[in-house]
């Protein structure tokens, strides 16, 4: 019995180690970086939504691409400050490690414990099996929600200070002179749409 435990356990541990995030892109050693913005959701005083990728702020507005659908172009909207009630990057949070701790360490622990505890004898057998096979499991979450930064999101009177921290985020991440917007803008070919 001690030996079909032991083997439980060995082939557990096996099991959860490999279990890995997917990797990222890499080329020559080095992590690709996405030359795009992250997506913003921003809710304007209409109650309207725009979402996209977010291109740049200025002194007075956020610059978002409105990816296209369908037969429609993409768009560039030009939000004034003025009129935004809030902002959220919806993107920069990964979560999809969920996925590979549960079908990686929690389930197996909890199959791996109620197959153990078939073999041996009492009421809490179950429980304690489970309970120590997902362990690791359990860490591992722990580990991952206290190391996933929270979304960015603003709300309220939105400034170019108050943009500051968001920014990083744009796919032009500072605030592009009155040429460079020109030419960011010239270079998408779209003229931006107030809202």
């Amino acid at each position: 019995m001690a030996k079909i435990m032991s083997l439980f356990f060995i082939f557990y541990l096996a099991f959860s180690m490999s279990c890995a995030i997917p990797p990222k892109r890499f080329a020559n050693g080095q992590v690709v970086l996405d030359p795009r913005g992250e997506t913003i959701l921003v809710t304007t005083q209409g109650q309207r939504t725009v979402g996209g990728e977010f291109l740049f702020c200025d002194q007075q507005a956020i610059f978002v691409l409105i990816p296209p659908v369908g037969s429609f172009a993409p768009e560039i909207v030009e939000c004034p400050y003025a009129n935004i009630l809030r902002l959220k990057v919806k993107t920069y949070v990964n979560k999809s490690w969920i996925v590979f701790v549960l079908g990686g360490q929690i389930i197996p622990a909890i199959a791996l414990g109620l197959e153990a505890a078939g073999y041996s004898e009492g009421p809490d057998s179950t429980l304690g099996y489970t309970g120590k096979l997902a362990i690791l499991g359990a860490l591992s979450s722990l580990l991952f929600f206290a190391s996933t930064p929270r979304q960015p999101q603003l709300a309220g009177e939105i400034t170019l200070e108050r943009m500051i921290d968001i920014q990083k985020f744009a796919r032009y991440p500072y605030v592009p002179s009155l040429d460079q917007k020109k030419i960011i803008l010239e270079g998408l070919k779209n003229q931006p749409r107030n809202y």
